[in-house]
């Protein structure tokens, strides 16, 4: 990997954790949960 591809890669990881569990949030908000 790069330097430049890092940053992403931390934000993937971040995604996978925390963001899951947001993106599972709004989705169920979108949806009207």
């Amino acid at each position: 990997m790069t330097p430049a591809i890092g940053g992403g890669v931390w934000r993937v990881l971040a995604a996978r954790g925390e963001g899951v569990a947001l993106d599972s949030l709004s989705t169920v908000a979108m949806l009207g949960g």
